[in-house]
């Protein structure tokens, strides 16, 4: 540096003009470090036996498949699987304490379709389909339209219609509830026919076939597995489904017959609603073991449930659809809440 140079140096010192430091290297960021640890969600197990509600009385088709279900389901589980029977109301009682459970995984229930039909057809009913929380669907079912053999109407079915169509009034057809699924096809059944039965109201399947079987009734609507055990004295003549049952399969459908009858049930295992996630995830991945394995695939097929597996993502799914389809449906048949 020359002399001129120096002295410029010197002057920027002394008047505190000194050239700036380069600023320090700032570490790149580094985003692992950066992000917070998760908290973990811990895991829920079972420490005690589990009640699953069953809004009907024993012996009808939800019991029947809960029964089932909860044998297998136990070794899965880890706990006993107890089934309490709650059949008053048409299965509102029991449905409605489902719903009011606390959401710690120990009481579940058996839902079906009632969750989404009753909250049209009960103006006070205190429950609607998001008042649960679905864990698996595990059967499908639809009406069946069962006679009596030897009764006034074991006769080929034209002639069934034919003769309660003469006669309106006259017959006598067992459901298992007002307004139950069961009472669905028996209503679907008379718009279509143009015929003209008078309802009986059981709490149940059961007491329904036990009815017919005695006489009481002339003629039922239940599903396979309310009648399969009494197959050498009733006679099922037409099923409510778009297409035939495995678990009846030579039994023809109303459609095949000539009139437009369709009705689908779905049977579910749920909580109430609010039902922690981790508990959801360890009571499904126990039921789809369940559904896999060969001994309930066996006692269903005996049983005539017919088994039809549903995530509980999916059972989710199911219900908001079966909401608009259901609510259409009594709207087609003219029924008002009450």
């Amino acid at each position: 540096m020359g002399l001129l140079g120096t002295l410029a140096a010197l002057t920027l010192v002394a008047f505190g003009c000194a050239p700036a430091a380069s600023p320090p290297a700032v570490p790149a960021p580094n985003p692992a470090a950066a992000a917070p640890t998760p908290t973990p969600v811990p895991a829920w197990k079972p420490e005690k036996p589990i009640t699953i509600i069953v809004p009907a009385s024993a012996g009808g088709g939800l019991d029947i498949t809960a029964r089932l279900f909860a044998k297998t389901a136990e070794k899965y589980v880890g706990q006993p699987l107890v089934i309490e029977n709650r059949p008053a109301g048409t299965t509102v009682v029991g449905t409605t304490a489902l719903a009011n459970a606390k959401p710690d995984g120990y009481t579940l229930g058996t839902t079906f379709t009632n969750v989404v039909l009753d909250p049209y057809l009960i103006k006070s009913v205190p429950f609607n389909y998001s008042s649960f929380t679905p864990i698996a669907q595990v059967s499908t079912d639809a009406p069946v339209m069962v006679v009596r053999k030897g009764g006034p109407l074991d006769k080929p079915f034209k002639e069934i219609v034919a003769e309660i169509k003469a006669n309106p009034g006259k017959f006598r057809a067992g459901v298992g509830g007002t307004w139950s699924s069961q009472d669905f096809g028996r209503a679907q059944f008379e718009k279509a026919s143009g015929t003209k039965l008078v309802r009986v109201p059981f709490a149940g399947g059961a007491p329904v076939v036990a009815a017919l079987l005695a006489g009481d009734v002339d003629v039922s609507f239940n599903y396979p597995t309310e009648f399969q055990a009494q197959k050498d004295k009733l006679r099922p003549v037409a099923v409510a489904s778009d297409s035939r049952l495995s678990s009846v399969p030579d039994v023809p459908t109303f459609k095949e017959q000539g009139y437009d009858v369709s009705f689908e049930l779905f049977r579910m295992i749920s909580g109430p609603a609010g039902l922690p996630q981790p508990v959801v995830a360890y009571l499904h991945d126990a039921f789809k073991k369940t559904m896999d394995d060969p001994q309930l695939k066996a006692d269903f097929e005996k049983a005539g449930v017919i088994a039809s597996y549903l995530s509980a993502s999916d059972s989710v799914k199911r219900l908001r659809e079966e909401d608009g389809k259901f609510k259409k449906l009594v709207q087609d048949l003219g029924i008002e809440a009450k």
